[in-house]
């Protein structure tokens, strides 16, 4: 899913623009492909569920993690797409 949504469709952080408030709006951050950590890991749960993967989003000591049901798999990277374990 990482290469489908980071790699084929663009979806990566604004690294120029952080603070810019379309980040924050989710039909924004689809259109334009850029988005904050938190909408990113939105898009990334929403599309899992659809492909009926048990994703969901979890506090945790990082900002924004995905999980699944026995591990966290990671978490955009506020200044790249990545994704880290």
């Amino acid at each position: 899913m990482n290469a489908l949504l980071f790699g084929e469709e663009g979806f990566r952080g604004n690294e120029a623009s952080y603070y810019d408030p379309r980040n924050s709006y989710l039909n924004q951050v689809l259109d334009r492909r850029l988005g904050l950590p938190i909408t990113l890991a939105l898009i990334y749960v929403e599309v899992g569920r659809r492909a009926r993967l048990p994703l969901s989003g979890k506090p945790a000591q990082r900002p924004t993690s995905i999980t699944t049901s026995d591990s966290v798999i990671g978490m955009p990277s506020r200044r790249s797409s990545t994704w880290f374990k």
